[in-house]
């Protein structure tokens, strides 16, 4: 299950001013740490945690399992067994499978008898262990500490900026940060103004070039930004006054209509919407009437804020009925809980907000199964055929027999804790370098790239993060598998099969010889092999992985963006 979505879209940024003289500062952190009390953050090159920081020991060999739903899930509920210093988790799958020789009939010999050696048809259960091995699971351990309680009042804001996304050791979300949710297909935007309006608009679609945007216009699609194909399926508007529904209208954007039209698009900065609004009749498509006004939303970056203004008034700072409005955006949620994070250093573009596989439940030993092949090859009995009419139908061929079957299903015996998953609120910008972040700490974002002030970040990439063991060896890779490469790989593995099965006996009136057909030996024979590949099952969402640019810092690009500030 692939499902595409954003956390804490900025359609626009604010401008930042330039980079002022910077004072020295010390080697874990910027400025005064400003991270919000209850902040679980994972820190590279490092087997302390800095100061103000406490070890996160309830992570310690285990992974972090993302949940906002504080009411159904256990926070801090512990699952598995914790791992030992670079030890991947391990585990076999019983299995019982039916093995079955055919008929073979014997002539000239009854059933029976003094003459041994033969083998017995029909149906033997091959008990075993599909054995461990290498996992497969890519997995990195890294240091993970709590922020201790600063004891301000009230708290400093922090630096993280938007789509920033965290554990936290708390029962809710700290100021200036939100419960992290998912956003599948589509866009819901959002503006606010202060004569208590509120107009909400949601967008379904599919993004069928994946670049992350959905892009379409109502009443002719052939005039798409871009020469895009429109994306767009149906658009849903609604408008609110004192937080009552005063108008709503759906529309269609893969029917044309020359009465009406709304054009839209969402990229980075661009924002543009054009829609009928009245104040007596609400919603107007192609309607006149007394006060139907023509009115545009879009972004106007000099007075930094989404406007609305009557259509065709050229000055663009002009305020129309919402004036000067606070802008959010958003797509239509789906919920993260029981999904664990992978970072990606450079994820390809429209793939960050991945969310891949089925989520885990509260406190779930998420199981998997394997199928299985073998086979068994069996010696060789013959017989002196007798002058006389009998049989023995009870015998089975020699060669090859094989068997297949699945192996009971075990839990993966990855081992994780239970967190709260938070994102940063929209419309919170970051520094270039961030003031009050720890020059280690390596964070999670749900924007495509790295906001201002923060670089990409190799640590972990592609591989679920593990909370350094007590005494363990930090920024370790192990586990056995090559990290992910795009959100929606899926990690696999293998087990070996290596036992042996009991032929019985099927005695023979008939003495030994070599003048009668081939037939199976019986005795104990050995099987191997491996089963088929599988997955852990370990659902996640891709984020981008990034650490905050320094003083000075020699990384591109954060010299690119201090530049673009200057």
């Amino acid at each position: 299950m692939y499902r595409h979505f954003l956390f804490g879209l900025m359609i626009f940024g604010s401008m930042f001013g330039a980079i002022s003289a910077l004072s020295s500062q010390s080697a874990t952190a910027q400025a005064t740490d400003t991270s919000p009390a209850g902040m679980v953050a994972y820190f590279s090159t490092q087997s302390e945690c800095p100061d103000g920081w406490e070890s996160a020991t309830y992570l310690q060999g285990r992974l972090g399992l993302g949940t906002t739903d504080t009411a159904d899930w256990t926070l801090l509920k512990q699952v598995g067994t914790a791992l030992e210093n670079e030890t991947a988790p391990s585990h076999d799958h019983p299995f019982g499978v039916t093995l079955s020789l055919p008929q073979k009939t014997v002539d000239t010999g009854y059933c029976g008898g003094s003459t041994t050696g033969g083998a017995k048809k029909g149906d033997y259960t091959v008990n075993g262990p599909a054995l461990s091995g290498d996992t497969g699971l890519p997995l990195f351990q890294i240091l993970a500490c709590e922020k201790k309680d600063s004891g301000q009042s009230p708290p400093p804001t922090d630096d993280y900026g938007t789509s920033a996304l965290a554990f936290f050791n708390l029962n809710s979300c700290p100021t200036n940060w939100q419960p992290a949710i998912g956003y599948p297909q589509g866009y819901q935007v959002t503006w606010s103004g202060p004569q208590n309006y509120k107009v909400v608009i949601t967008f379904d679609g599919t993004d069928s070039d994946k670049d992350g945007v959905l892009r379409g216009r109502g009443s002719d699609p052939s005039k798409i930004a871009g020469g895009k194909t429109n994306e767009l399926n149906f658009w849903n508007m609604v408008v609110f006054q004192n937080n009552q529904t005063k108008a709503t209208y759906t529309w269609n954007t893969q029917k044309s209509r020359s009465d009406f039209n709304f054009n839209y698009a969402l990229a980075g900065q661009e924002v543009y919407a054009s829609v009928q609004y009245s104040e007596e009749n609400g919603l107007n498509a192609g309607i006149t009437g007394s006060g139907a006004t023509d009115y545009n939303f879009f972004s106007n970056q000099a007075a930094d804020g989404i406007w609305l203004v009557q259509a065709g008034e050229n000055n663009q700072a002009a305020k129309g009925p919402l004036g000067n409005t606070q802008f959010t955006a958003r797509a239509s949620s789906s919920s993260v809980d029981g999904y664990f994070v992978m970072p990606f250093e450079a994820p390809p573009d429209g793939t960050v907000g991945t969310l891949v596989g089925n989520p885990y439940s509260n406190g779930e030993e998420r199981t998997h199964t394997h199928t299985l092949t073998s086979s068994i090859n069996l010696d060789t009995r013959q017989y002196e055929l007798a002058p006389w009419p009998a049989s023995c139908s009870s015998l089975t061929s020699d060669g090859k027999h094989s068997f297949s079957g699945k192996t009971e299903g075990v839990f993966n015996n990855v081992p994780y804790t239970q967190l709260l998953l938070c994102e940063r609120e929209p419309n919170f910008s970051s520094a270039n370098p961030p003031a009050g972040v720890p020059t280690n700490v390596v964070t999670f974002f749900g924007s495509q790239n790295c906001p201002y002030g923060w670089k990409p970040s190799p640590t972990g990439s592609g591989r679920f993060l593990v909370g350094l063991p007590d005494g363990g060896n930090e920024d370790q890779a192990f586990g056995g598998g090559n990290p992910l490469q795009t959100p929606g790989d899926r990690p696999q593995h293998t087990h070996g099969l290596k036992g042996s099965v009991s032929i019985s006996e099927q005695k023979v009136a008939l003495a030994s010889g070599t003048d009668s057909p081939v037939f199976g030996h019986d005795g104990t024979y050995d099987y191997s092999g491996s089963t088929d590949s599988s997955d852990f099952g370990l659902p996640y969402l891709a984020v981008a992985n990034c650490q905050p640019c320094v003083v000075n810092d020699s990384n591109p690009v954060c010299h690119e963006q201090a530049q673009s500030k200057e």
